[in-house]
């Protein structure tokens, strides 16, 4: 399976927005949204993957998914090894 993005907008260290071309039929059309940001002497990172039909199997599999990959990168970022995936 391809997922295929494509760069929608770039703002150099705050924000990055892809749209989803590729083979997975739940997938394509949908937006996917990073973003960083300072509050309160914090940096905060947030993510939005958003556009997908009704709620499905696939959809709450892909949620926790991704939820899994950002206590990861959270890891990575304290410098703490996430291991394998």
């Amino acid at each position: 399976m391809i997922f295929r993005m494509k760069i929608e907008k770039l703002e150099p260290s705050k924000s990055v927005i892809w749209s989803c071309h590729g083979d997975h039929a739940e997938w394509v059309g949908t937006t996917l949204t990073w973003t960083i940001a300072g509050e309160g002497g914090l940096t905060v990172f947030r993510f939005t993957h958003s556009g997908f039909n009704p709620i499905g199997k696939f959809r709450a599999m892909c949620n926790s998914t991704w939820g899994e990959l950002m206590y990861r990168l959270k890891a990575h970022a304290e410098g703490k090894n996430p291991g394998p995936h």
